[in-house]
């Protein structure tokens, strides 16, 4: 080799490798050739220099500095960090955050299949530059009543059978169009009904806002008053047979005496017509029927066997054909009504049990009067005139009920809702007058 004054002088080899390319050169006596020592590698930079440096060293000059050297010599990136692209479209190690940025803050790098995926509730979205958006859970609800004026409806959740009673916010102008129709409504991640959750009026491009909601009974009404002596048809509220409309609420109806004391002699009302009939005790004080209350099993059974004109003899035997029912229990009264009621087909004996101190539905309430009455619905159509009425044995009772006038034409029955003692005088009432 030669020295600072370009003199050639005798060196060691090794020295005369280290200094040609760096402290970890050597010199092989078999090649007469200088090579890089175990673990590195020739390396030439950008301005031809040649040294010997680590694979780990040669993997970052190629591929940044989070490159390393991996089994059989290839490059490989170090852990979090994954093959990606720089600006130049060179090969190059990044972050695997980094990887999965083009698909926005909801993408995430999955290890398992070494590729950026949505994190959860979020899906790729996009053809040419995919994106990770928020999933959309668009559901059927039922509308069933509107106040558009102030922003209000009712709807029905046809997979979780629940009533909600929603207001809802600018840009849906067309919902009347949609009543007893199915309208989406974006859940977004879950299927729960939240604020803020998206209405989509499908047909006419509109959507909007939830901005209030809560659950409701099915009998919940938005356009009447709150009270059990109105109801809805043809969507405007009147008042009940046995009331009219006074100062902007249903009263109870007198005789024409212009009195601002309505005295219980002179109130027209179904308990006071049953209570004649010798259906029901008569009371002295009209709270006593306590009408707004719901009517037990066993009331029911009495009435029905009131109906068919059949004396509750006080020395009747109870045969103890129900397991809850006996001469004693609940009363000294129900088991004489409920078996003879039996007796007459009126209540099945196959069930062990009559729960008679439970309430009752609507439904099964009007079929208990209506068979006690000798009404018979088998022959009845079975299209329902009701939306909420889908069970053959209810559609049956109710249309039959429905074409003699034992109830009135509404969109909906309740048929599951506990029965009251006003709807349930009010229906044998006009049995009464049938028969």
């Amino acid at each position: 080799m030669t020295n600072s004054f370009w003199q050639s002088i005798c060196t060691h080899a090794k020295n005369y490798c280290t200094n040609k390319y760096w402290y970890w050169a050597d010199y092989n006596n078999l090649t007469k050739s200088c090579e890089c020592s175990y673990w590195y590698i020739f390396w030439k930079d950008s301005l031809g220099y040649i040294s010997c440096i680590t694979n780990n060293q040669e993997c970052r000059n190629q591929f940044g500095y989070w490159a390393e050297s991996s089994y059989w010599w290839k490059c490989s990136c170090s852990y979090w960090y994954v093959w990606g692209k720089d600006s130049n479209y060179s090969d190059v190690c990044i972050s695997k955050l980094s990887a999965c940025s083009i698909y926005w803050l909801y993408a995430e790098y999955d290890d398992t299949s070494n590729n950026c995926k949505c994190k959860d509730w979020y899906v790729f979205k996009g053809d040419t530059n995919p994106k990770c958006e928020k999933k959309q859970n668009n559901v059927y609800f039922l509308l069933i009543d509107l106040n558009k004026d102030d922003k209000e409806a009712i709807i029905y959740d046809l997979y979780w059978k629940l009533y909600y009673h929603i207001k809802y916010g600018i840009w849906c102008n067309s919902y009347q169009k949609y009543i007893w129709k199915n309208i989406v409504i974006n859940l977004w991640t879950d299927f729960d009904l939240d604020i803020w959750d998206k209405v989509v009026l499908q047909d006419d491009d509109e959507t909007c806002d939830i901005i209030y909601k809560e659950k409701v009974d099915e009998d919940y009404d938005i356009n009447c008053p709150d009270e059990i002596n109105w109801y809805l048809s043809n969507w405007k509220c009147y008042c009940n047979i046995w009331y009219e409309f006074i100062w902007d609420s249903c009263k109870l109806k007198t005789n024409n005496i212009k009195s601002n004391t309505i005295t219980y002699n002179n109130i027209i009302s179904n308990w006071d017509i049953l209570a004649n009939a010798w259906i029901i005790t008569k009371r002295e004080n009209q709270d006593d029927y306590r009408i707004n209350d719901f009517v037990l099993r066993q009331e029911v059974i009495w009435m029905a066997v009131k109906v068919l004109w059949k004396n509750l003899d006080d020395w009747y035997s109870c045969r103890n054909i129900f397991k809850d029912v006996s001469s004693i229990k609940p009363n000294t009264w129900s088991c004489r009504a409920i078996e003879i009621s039996s007796d007459f087909g009126v209540v099945s004996k196959t069930n062990q049990y009559f729960r008679p101190e439970s309430n009752i539905t609507r439904a099964e309430a009007l079929a208990i009067v209506m068979k006690a009455a000798s009404i018979d619905s088998s022959t009845s159509s079975e299209a329902s005139q009701f939306w909420d009425v889908q069970n053959s044995w209810q559609i049956k009772a109710t249309n039959k009920a429905l074409e003699l006038g034992i109830i009135d034409k509404s969109t909906n029955f309740r048929p599951n809702q506990n029965a009251t003692r006003w709807e349930i005088f009010e229906m044998t009432k006009r049995i009464l007058k049938i028969k």
